[in-house]
């Protein structure tokens, strides 16, 4: 009698790609995934009852807050994120991760004063013209981006230790509070672009609080403290060039619509209308902000295991998936595009095709190049991926001043600046990759 052969899995060849795509993908990407995927949904759904419930010129005003929410923040904080997430995934020692996330609290709230002093600067510097001297609008817009000093400290304790189901819940109830917050204001006809700030700052919170919640954080003794806790210097040195290069990155991503409203006529609604398109063509950037949430720490417990060709084969296959995703919806746009922003924010902010399809092409190439900076921050690089960001941003600030269509140079600058970038992040990462070796990794102060 011959033996039984064991069943097939279920689901046939289609089913079996899916478990073999899903099995390549870093720990934690379907959880953050997820909750992207309704940050994203409602992110839309927020912007788009904005714009029914203001008028021309108060979105223009909010599409501001939102950009600057968007850039300055994260361009700030996303760097702390990313260094708690690198420096916890090295290690189980829960008295180091203690020592790692209270000299990181501190930090955030001094990164957090900073924001809010140089928020105040930059407004008096353009004589208000940014949001128009609305006083109640800016007071919202600082509490935001220093609300966001929580968030990415809870986020990178979140990513670090594993807790991917925490993660992507914050990212879910965020969004979901400020679309139902959105969807109120509606209701109650509130016409004020401050009253929709709010309500971002207010869903960060809740949000915030809620997936804490239950989680015990790690605690460290006296006598492990004065061991181990460098002094805010050395936390300060490792993170200074990660901050630099995380603040050019969003500059690049966001300054478009910063831009517009700056280099436009008084009165003109462009910096909205850019918006519209801006964020349908940035479609792509939530799949590689779930990837990205566990990437670095990823990336770098493999070369702290000494697995280069790993490292390689991971760039690579997310290399593919981000450039079939980022060429996808550039097909999509350039035929469904002006349709989709008419329907989606109303017919006065239906977007040209040209400026849409040049927004996505730029942000894919930008995701691209995200992607293999990630693996340099994995290798300590941070001084290069600076490097890599300011030059493209200097490429963005040296394409604007050519032709006539403000928002078309907007976009152009935008893919000239996201190549230079690339072009340089390929190079070191070659260059590095040639002289890897395996280090030892202390989580504290490396």
């Amino acid at each position: 009698m011959t033996a039984r052969e064991p069943d097939a899995p279920r689901g046939g060849s289609l089913g079996r790609f899916s478990r073999s795509a899903i099995s390549r993908l870093p720990p934690g990407t379907l959880q953050v995934g997820f909750g992207l995927s309704v940050l994203g949904a409602t992110s839309y759904g927020f912007l788009a009852l904005a714009a029914r419930s203001l008028s021309a010129r108060g979105f223009t005003e909010l599409s501001v807050v939102w950009t600057a929410l968007f850039t300055l923040g994260p361009g700030v904080f996303l760097p702390l994120e990313q260094d708690i997430g690198r420096r916890l995934a090295v290690t189980s020692d829960r008295a180091l991760m203690a020592v790692v996330l209270r000299r990181s609290l501190s930090l955030a709230g001094l990164l957090a004063i900073l924001v809010a002093v140089a928020t105040v600067v930059a407004s008096l510097a353009t004589g208000g013209r940014l949001l128009d001297r609305e006083n109640q609008l800016l007071i919202a817009m600082i509490c935001a981006n220093s609300v966001l000093a929580l968030v990415h400290t809870s986020r990178g304790y979140l990513a670090g230790t594993g807790k991917f189901g925490r993660y992507g819940a914050q990212l879910a109830i965020d969004g979901s509070l400020r679309a139902a917050g959105a969807a109120v204001l509606l209701i109650a006809a509130v016409h004020a672009p401050a009253g929709f700030a709010w309500v971002l700052v207010g869903s960060q919170i809740v949000a915030i609080a809620v997936t804490l919640y239950g989680s015990k954080p790690p605690v460290a003794s006296r006598h492990t403290r004065e061991q181990h806790e460098p002094h805010m210097s050395t936390l300060a040195r490792g993170l200074g060039w990660m901050l630099a290069a995380t603040l050019a990155q969003q500059i690049l991503a966001n300054a478009g619509p910063i831009v517009v409203k700056v280099l436009a006529a008084p009165g003109d609604i462009a910096a909205g209308h850019f918006l519209t398109a801006l964020v349908l063509a940035r479609v792509p950037l939530f799949l590689f902000a779930a990837l990205q949430a566990s990437l670095l720490p990823r990336l770098a417990a493999l070369l702290a295991q000494g697995h280069s060709e790993a490292l390689i084969g991971s760039l690579r296959r997310l290399l593919v998936l981000l450039a079939t995703v980022g060429g996808s919806v550039t097909v999509i746009l350039a035929v469904f595009g002006p349709a989709l922003t008419a329907m989606l924010f109303g017919s006065e902010y239906r977007s040209a095709r040209a400026p849409l399809v040049l927004l996505s092409v730029g942000c894919t190439i930008y995701m691209l190049a995200a992607a293999v900076a990630q693996a340099l921050l994995a290798l300590h690089a941070s001084a290069s991926v600076a490097a890599g960001w300011w030059l493209g941003v200097a490429g963005f600030a040296a394409t604007l001043p050519f032709g006539s269509d403000l928002p078309l140079r907007v976009c152009t600058a935008l893919v000239i600046g996201s190549l230079l970038s690339g072009a340089w992040f390929v190079f070191s990462l070659a260059s590095k990759l040639r002289r890897f070796a395996p280090q030892v990794v202390d989580p504290v102060v490396s």
